[in-house]
């Protein structure tokens, strides 16, 4: 049985979560919706993959929760993969229904209304612009 409460809050299919003090992340992007679910982000922060958004190694990424995949198009040959797998280019663009999952944007709906915790970010946020503004470089960027 599928659970959605495993499914990440907001409109993506990762959730973003501070890197632990202990923690060293594997930076090998190859492997990124494969066996590796957690990959650097940005600053001190981790994008963590929602259970159910995988690659297929076949061109595909798939959501395990809707059973329904769409074409990798951030992978090399991605195209090429999925017609050599599924037998012909018919039986792809059959299989082909989602323009937004390779990009880990949500299709599932779930918990698509809640917003993610940005409170630890803001935090983050709110220090380096204070930072900023005392050594005499403030933007638009931090209002």
């Amino acid at each position: 049985m599928k659970d959605k409460g495993l499914i990440p809050p907001g409109a993506y299919c990762y959730r973003v979560v501070i890197i632990g003090s202990d923690e060293v992340l594997s930076t090998d992007i190859e492997r990124f919706g494969y066996e590796l679910r957690e990959f650097p982000w940005h600053g001190n922060y981790k994008q963590v993959l929602c259970p159910y958004w995988k690659r297929t190694g076949y061109g595909m990424v798939r959501c395990e929760y809707l059973e329904v995949e769409g074409l990798d198009e951030a992978e090399a040959d991605a195209r090429r993969k999925a017609i050599a797998h599924f037998g012909s280019e018919e039986e792809f663009f059959k299989v082909d229904r989602s323009r937004l999952l390779y990009d880990e944007v949500k299709i599932c709906g779930v918990k698509e209304d809640q917003e993610e915790d940005w409170a630890i970010c803001q935090k983050d946020k709110d220090h380096i612009a204070n930072s900023m503004k005392a050594a005499g470089f403030y933007s638009a960027v931090f209002r």
